[in-house]
């Protein structure tokens, strides 16, 4: 099962790949059952694989910057506590 075919989902180089076999599938109604669309539906599925997988890298990445960000904003509310603590005694 592939994800959402929607185009503002995917890469021009992608759509290209789904208008394909959207063309492929309504030129062959019942020779796509036998697999003469299966090529266009291969690449197509490459394709939105690859696009997955890049989106998962950075997605990573962002929640790796984000768990920095709240551990250095941790850090400095502990410095900013324990001064604040030893200031007022």
């Amino acid at each position: 099962m592939h994800s959402n075919l929607a185009p503002h989902l995917h890469t021009n180089e992608c759509n290209e790949l789904i208008a394909k076999m959207r063309e492929c599938y309504t030129q062959h109604p019942f020779k796509k059952f036998v697999g003469v669309c299966d090529r266009f539906e291969r690449d197509m599925s490459e394709c939105l694989r690859m696009e997955r997988k890049q989106n998962q890298r950075a997605n990573y990445r962002k929640s790796i910057e984000k768990q920095s960000r709240k551990s250095n904003n941790m850090d400095e509310y502990v410095e900013f506590k324990k001064a604040f603590k030893d200031g007022s005694k």
